[in-house]
């Protein structure tokens, strides 16, 4: 089952989010601020979805944490603060997709499941180039 880590610290929100996705089949960690989805960084987080404006960090910090800790994992931003300059740092940061609030639940879904299939594709290549690595070694 794909695995999301939800940083959000608005509470109705992310007890909505919460509700939709893992209606939709995900299972769901949640954070209710930046320190606290770091602490919840795991190599199986598939997605991380956060909040671009937290108490305590930015979702960018967070969703950086996570990469360290699997950088094979997608990330959601969501925001309705959007600046050139957080825009221009989420892709340094690697940021796969950047919704605006109040969200779109369909466009949300449909970042998700585009997130996991990177993910999914990712992983296809990677293991391919490991197997191309097995087999160059056995033949040589």
């Amino acid at each position: 089952m794909p695995h999301v880590l939800l940083v959000e610290d608005d509470q109705n929100t992310r007890e909505g989010l919460v509700e939709i996705l893992s209606y939709e089949g995900y299972t769901v960690d949640t954070a209710n601020n930046g320190r606290e989805g770091i602490a919840a960084a795991r190599p199986e987080v598939d997605i991380v979805v956060s909040d671009l404006r937290l108490p305590d960090l930015s979702g960018l910090q967070v969703v950086a944490a996570v990469k360290r800790v699997n950088s094979g994992a997608a990330s959601i931003i969501m925001t309705a603060y959007t600046t050139p300059e957080s825009y221009t740092a989420g892709k340094k940061t690697g940021i796969d997709f950047w919704l605006t609030k109040p969200l779109d639940i369909e466009r949300l879904l449909s970042a998700v499941e585009d997130a996991l299939l990177r993910v999914r594709q990712n992983l296809h290549c990677a293991q391919s180039v490991s197997d191309a690595n097995v087999v160059a070694r056995h033949a040589s």
